[in-house]
């Protein structure tokens, strides 16, 4: 998760808590913005991480190549 995401989640969660006056109450809502932020970056970052590994993986591979040579 970005440092960007982090802060908007915990804006929005914070701008809640301040709404809402019952703790049950804020207790759900914070769970509810945290597991759908949380499923939001998990969905992100694994598409960022795959592209990531495979560039890695070529790169190193690429390094591996010309250190044999």
């Amino acid at each position: 998760m970005t440092a960007l995401t982090l802060a908007l989640v915990f804006s929005r969660v914070l701008f809640h808590f301040l709404k809402l006056k019952h703790p049950s109450q804020m207790r759900t809502v914070f769970m509810l913005q945290m597991s759908a932020a949380v499923k939001k970056a998990i969905s992100l970052s694994i598409v960022k991480k795959r592209v990531n590994i495979i560039m890695i993986i070529y790169a190193v591979k690429k390094d591996l190549s010309l250190i044999d040579i």
